[in-house]
């Protein structure tokens, strides 16, 4: 999965868009270090093929599976054990009969033992690493599980304020005027936001909007009242 792909995973997360080109080079790094991490957790997933034992039952698990592994090897190394004893002993049985071997026919034999012999000590070493490793692997995703929500906080916290809200789309709100009296060639109407009593001044307007001079409230002025003054 590529950058994009975190990057979109972020923003949901931080519930805003964001472009990286703007942010401080400490909250880039933060970033292209959440990246790390969650490619790193998602290689994991795909390893254990989402079968990752809870954090909590790992080590019990891999206890579980040590146990049953040193029993099926103890089995195995038992049976290759009596292959290679019984191959000694059929060798020794053809020398003792007399049986014409060449040198080459004598060096294969030899290789072959020595090949059973090989397995019998690699392959319980082989299989204890790659259970070990599995292991710390499911230990290594929940240690970078556990580091997810710091960093996510850390990087929503480095985020200012101000870049936040320039990011948020920006909502205009506009209220219509339904209370209103004309005296004296003077308009004067109510405003809908704070109740305030506003006498229209006329170079005031702007368009058909005018703002209370009390809380700013943008006020919609209808053509009705327009045309009266």
């Amino acid at each position: 999965m590529d950058a994009n792909y975190y990057h979109e995973k972020l923003e949901q997360l931080l519930g805003y868009s964001f472009n990286e080109k703007d942010l401080s080079p400490s909250t880039r790094r933060m970033i292209s270090e959440y990246k790390n991490y969650a490619e790193e957790m998602h290689k994991i997933e795909q390893t254990f093929k989402g079968k990752i034992p809870k954090e909590q039952e790992v080590d019990k698990v891999y206890s579980f599976f040590r146990i049953r592994h040193l029993l099926s090897l103890f089995v195995g190394e038992i049976i290759l054990g009596i292959l290679i004893f019984a191959a000694i002993i059929i060798f020794y049985m053809m020398i003792e009969e007399g049986y014409a071997y060449s040198y080459y026919s004598m060096l294969v034999y030899e290789i072959i033992i020595f090949g059973m012999m090989l397995l019998m000590i690699l392959y319980p070493v082989m299989d204890y690493y790659n259970l070990s490793k599995s292991r710390n692997t499911a230990h290594k995703y929940y240690e970078l599980k556990n580091k997810f929500s710091p960093l996510i906080e850390a990087i929503h916290k480095d985020l200012s304020e101000v870049y936040r809200l320039k990011l948020r789309p920006e909502i205009v709100e506009y209220k219509i005027v339904a209370d209103f009296s004309f005296k004296e060639g003077v308009l004067s109407i109510k405003c809908p936001n704070c109740g305030a009593n506003i006498d229209i001044l006329k170079d005031k307007i702007e368009g058909n909007k005018y703002k209370c001079p009390y809380c700013q409230t943008t006020i919609i002025l209808p053509k009705k009242l327009l045309d009266l003054i």
